[in-house]
């Protein structure tokens, strides 16, 4: 099951339906996909700080539990102590692609470009082989150490170049540490299990590397998370890469800050009922390719949350 959107631009679809001049068209491969994060362009991205470490995983995930379809990411985890970054490489490229192309349509920098075109760097031709597929898990998540938060953000459909964020402490786990290792990127881990917002957790440490950090919002153990399952396997990280410093990119975007119980609405309405959300009153209509057919209110993807309670 692809979760990509192509647009729909065929002559034809206008003897199928209606629609405004202005309406944009999408066209699904079938009708269970999800729809694509849209990228933060216009954007000025800036350099808060560099990485101590960088930290690359390939995400593992079931999307939907009926048919125990599994997608995959590479999502990356920089910090420099205090601050803590945690996205999807697919967004990251994404975003950092349409800030180059502002720069070149507007002519305020040199970027790589063939007649008005823009060209991938081989930087950024290797992050989107790597990088996987584009869906809704394309979030960001912040920690802010020194003040005890964690933010996370994501696209806000209702109005373009947006984000949408909630604040809450940062979570404390209760880890209990296991008598198990492993080896992980050439590490030695040990194991550690906690109970978490309904679902239980195994976690792979490296007291080697003494940083407080892995992926999604683990912390709390005594060496960087190199790897973390939960006991359904639904949702799965391990470390394929341990690197030195990288800068830290925040692209600062207008944003609305909402209740942690309100972000968690809008993702479960975004699968449970996308046109809600993504339809912009006509404005935008998505197309089934495989069932030949305009999708409607019926229209569902598969939602899979990662906290449960």
């Amino acid at each position: 099951m692809s979760l990509r959107l192509y647009i729909f631009i065929v002559g034809w679809i206008f003897l199928l339906r209606p629609v405004s001049a202005q309406s944009r068209y999408y066209s699904l491969a079938d009708d269970r996909s999800a729809p694509v994060i849209e990228s933060w362009n216009l954007t000025d991205p800036d350099t808060i700080g560099q990485s101590v470490i960088t930290l690359h995983y390939e995400m593992r995930y079931v999307v939907d539990t009926l048919s125990h379809s599994v997608h995959q990411n590479r999502v990356v985890v920089q910090t420099d102590g205090n601050v803590v970054k945690y996205y999807v490489m697919r967004r990251h490229l994404q975003d950092r692609i349409m800030t180059q192309v502002e720069k070149l349509l507007d002519g305020t920098a040199a970027v790589p470009g063939v007649g008005g075109q823009y060209v991938k760097t081989a930087e950024e031709e290797e992050m989107d082989r790597i990088a996987g597929v584009d869906d809704i898990l394309n979030s960001e998540i912040w920690f802010c150490r020194d003040k005890g938060i964690l933010i996370e953000r994501m696209h806000d459909y209702d109005r373009q170049n947006f984000a949408i964020e909630y604040e809450e402490p940062i979570p404390k786990f209760e880890w209990i540490v296991g008598s198990q290792q492993r080896e992980i990127c050439g590490y030695q881990c040990f194991s550690a299990h906690a109970w978490f917002r309904g679902r239980s957790w195994t976690a792979w440490f490296c007291p080697e590397i003494p940083v407080d950090t892995g992926p999604w919002k683990f912390n709390g153990l005594p060496g960087v998370i190199l790897a973390v399952t939960d006991s359904s396997s639904h949702y799965d990280w391990e470390c394929v890469a341990v690197k030195g410093q990288e800068p830290i990119i925040y692209y600062r975007v207008p944003k609305k800050r909402i209740g942690k119980e309100q972000y968690a609405q809008y993702v479960k309405n975004i699968h449970t009922s996308p046109l809600s959300v993504l339809g912009h009153g006509g404005d935008v209509v998505f197309y089934s390719r495989a069932s030949k057919k305009w999708l409607d209110d019926t229209w569902e993807v598969p939602y899979n949350p990662i906290e449960l309670e």
